[in-house]
């Protein structure tokens, strides 16, 4: 894969916040926003992006765990406990199949 397309990759996979606009990344690296956008639909764009997403992502999982605790621990205002995040916290720690 050549240089520009791993870059192309690693601002795919950068939130949105943080990597700017398609047509500055086009710029910088000289390459036409419609090559970008015919980039971005082949599947080993796809696949580098979702690696390098969860590479980045994966640093995050002890804080969605205890929001996750927190959310199925918790009762709201009416006294319900949030049904789905019990559900999701039993699939994942108990490995619970409904």
């Amino acid at each position: 894969m050549r240089v520009e397309k791993l870059a192309f990759c690693i601002f795919l996979a950068l939130p949105e916040n943080l990597r700017g606009k398609q047509g500055d990344f086009s710029k910088q690296w000289g390459i036409s926003e419609n090559a970008l956008s015919i980039w971005k639909a082949e599947p080993e764009v796809q696949k580098l992006r979702l690696v390098l997403m969860k590479r980045i992502l994966i640093d995050r999982t002890p804080a969605v765990i205890e929001n996750l605790f927190n959310a199925a621990s918790t009762k709201n205002a009416f006294g319900n406990i949030n049904t789905a995040a019990v559900k999701l916290w039993l699939q994942f720690v108990e490995e619970w199949e409904e």
